[in-house]
């Protein structure tokens, strides 16, 4: 099971995100696959609240209910508030974790069934020894004006295009489902834009 990072959700949600496809391809195979997943109460006040203050609270209220009828995203509530906030806590000081990421990691961690991080937030590459650690990013290189897709897990390194320097390489976004992890990977393509 993945424990699903707030910041997913809300790219998926997002359509101006430029994460959004990425996103909303790993959240639409968990639910047309049936994958089982995870996140937090925390992470659903995070959505919540992101929606309230930028869009509405209509938003906000209709992206946290749509997340909490998915059948097979499970919801984590701290059992013990104390415990668990001390566990943030020794988390955040000695890893430089920041304190909402060390939430989500203590929540992912205390579900014995989670093996895994899905996130757009580099900060979590800080425990990467401690648990699977799959970041999702669209790098957009304004220097050269590539875009490149990248779906990238702990033991991967992101690609780069075959001539970053060309400014007419684009890279299209291909993604194919990962059987090892359940989620997607990223082929890509170099294409010429025509002068």
């Amino acid at each position: 099971m993945k424990y699903i990072d707030s910041s997913v959700f809300i790219g998926a949600f997002l359509p101006t995100d430029p994460n959004h496809k990425i996103c909303r391809s790993v959240i639409d195979t968990m639910i047309r696959d049936r994958l089982p997943a995870a996140t937090s109460v925390f992470g659903l006040a995070e959505i919540g609240g992101f929606f309230t203050r930028n869009i509405s609270e209509k938003v906000g209220l209709k992206h946290v209910t749509t997340l909490q009828r998915i059948e097979n995203l499970q919801i984590h509530y701290a059992e013990d508030f104390y415990t668990f906030m001390d566990s943030v806590l020794a988390i955040s000081a000695s890893t430089g974790l920041p304190g909402a990421d060390a939430i989500h990691f203590v929540s992912a961690i205390s579900l014995p069934e989670v093996d895994g991080i899905v996130t757009l937030d580099r900060h979590f590459r800080r425990m990467e020894d401690q648990i699977k650690v799959t970041i999702l990013r669209a790098v957009v290189d304004y220097r050269t004006w590539w875009f490149d897709y990248v779906c990238s897990a702990a033991d991967d390194t992101p690609h780069s295009t075959d001539d970053p320097d060309s400014a007419t390489t684009v890279i299209l976004e291909t993604c194919i489902r990962n059987a090892d992890v359940g989620f997607p990977r990223v082929l890509r393509t170099n294409t010429q834009f025509p002068s």
